[in-house]
């Protein structure tokens, strides 16, 4: 797979966007590139725009809550990218997919029974689901485009995802058994990382058509866009709360990636991480109280439960490998 659009599905692309005051509406912006040299496919992810300053190891306060549920990862502990579970306190890790092909963008079923992904395995990049028991493999998308990024719809009946069929990254969603393929937005910009409210009844996502990579929602037709971010700084990879009232997202406003939440309305920002590395990825827990991501604050990519008032941090994985992507599941 070339170096072609399919890269801006990549968590940190958006950041690496420029801002610049000149630049017409309707005109891209360039994004300049760092290239990793030991990524298996390009389209999987890409080096840190930014330079890695290692965080010193801190003695955080213990989590005010137990975790409880599963948490999907991707993980190239194995030799290539593939999806990995483990329960939320790291233990009982498993593998769920074994290919020779890249596996990643796992994201969970609302019920805990199935998780959707991205492979190209069929050589270029589709949708998939499989049973969270590694059976029943299904194949959702079969375009010569690249099909990323899946988000299931709270109800379970829908997948919203991103594509480049169109020309340009957009969002599309589709019935849960692939068909029904509906594009919801057009825009000469890239739009990014989808993630449903928990009413099911609006989007929210990163978009660079304001230049620089900002958060908006929109209802799920796509129609009553509304902006939510509005920093010369890149805001990316929103997560609505399960109980609705908050969404999580990175940005990089104080000069690295770290992770911030803010009101659904988009007020009352909060800083929640403040190290000078890369944070991303975040994803709730089923009440709402804590949040997963993945950093490499510590060196090297691996997966981190932090309280979603910032109190409390806990590390799940401690490998050389890259752990990266993580979806908690809203089922015990």
């Amino acid at each position: 797979m070339g170096k072609k659009l399919i890269l801006l599905f990549l968590p940190l692309t958006l950041f690496a966007c420029t801002p610049s005051t000149t630049v017409a509406i309707a005109t891209k912006p360039p994004i300049n590139l760092s290239w990793p040299t030991n990524t298996p496919r390009s389209w999987v992810t890409m080096a840190p725009d930014n330079v890695f300053i290692p965080t010193p190891t801190l003695t955080p306060k213990p989590l005010r809550y137990t975790p409880h549920g599963r948490i999907v990862f991707q993980s190239d502990r194995d030799g290539n990218f593939e999806i990995y579970v483990m329960n939320a306190d790291g233990s009982d890790l498993s593998r769920l997919t074994s290919n020779p092909s890249v596996d990643v963008f796992p994201s969970w079923s609302p019920d805990g029974s199935r998780i959707a992904f991205a492979s190209d395995r069929g050589g270029n990049a589709d949708i998939f689901i499989i049973n969270v028991d590694g059976t029943g493999l299904f194949q959702l998308t079969n375009s010569p485009a690249s099909d990323v990024l899946p988000q299931w719809s709270p109800d379970g009946s829908s997948i919203a995802f991103v594509s480049d069929r169109d020309g340009n990254d957009e969002i599309y969603v589709m019935d849960a058994n692939g068909s029904n393929i509906r594009r919801l937005t057009d825009n000469s910009a890239s739009d990014l990382f989808p993630h449903w409210s928990p009413d099911g009844e609006w989007i929210v996502f990163s978009t660079n058509r304001d230049v620089n990579a900002e958060i908006y929602k929109m209802d799920k037709h796509g129609a009553l866009l509304t902006r939510l971010t509005d920093n010369p700084e890149a805001d990316s990879n929103p997560a609505w709360s399960p109980d609705g009232t908050r969404i999580a997202f990175i940005s990089k406003r104080d000069g690295f990636a770290n992770l911030y939440v803010m009101n659904s309305d988009g007020g009352n920002v909060t800083q929640l991480t403040f190290y000078k590395s890369i944070v991303e990825v975040p994803s709730w827990n089923a009440d709402s109280h804590m949040l997963v991501f993945s950093a490499d604050m510590e060196g090297n990519r691996d997966l981190f439960i932090i309280g979603a008032d910032g109190i409390g941090l806990k590390r799940l994985t401690d490998d050389p490998s890259f752990d990266f992507y993580p979806d908690w599941s809203h089922q015990d």
